[in-house]
């Protein structure tokens, strides 16, 4: 079974409850075109958008850079190359907006 496959609605729940606290606002705007799964893009495009949103609407510097080393230390393990490929794209995105967090903060 696949890592995403085997991630359950507590663990959601757990890390959600974990890096959304009251001190940090996160607001996810999803904008879906109607027939995007049955063109080709489909779930996977609009959970990537969801990632990078997230990723996007992150203020602590620190938060995200445990993130980063947590999803780093898991991207080993997966072999599909379409969703290992995804998975670098976002921790790209992921770095760069530590670099503007570290920045912003003088780092």
């Amino acid at each position: 079974m696949k890592k995403l496959e085997q991630v359950t609605a507590e663990d959601v729940k757990r890390v959600a409850e974990k890096y959304f606290t009251d001190d940090q606002k996160n607001v996810l705007i999803i904008n879906t075109k109607a027939g995007a799964e049955e063109e080709g893009g489909g779930a996977e495009d609009a959970q990537f958008a969801q990632m990078v949103q997230m990723v996007n609407s992150m203020t602590d510097a620190a938060k995200l850079e445990q993130m980063i080393g947590m999803v780093s230390m898991q991207l080993g393990q997966v072999e599909d190359p379409k969703q290992r490929e995804s998975i670098e794209k976002l921790l790209g995105v992921a770095n760069k907006k530590l670099e503007e967090l570290k920045a912003a903060e003088g780092n």
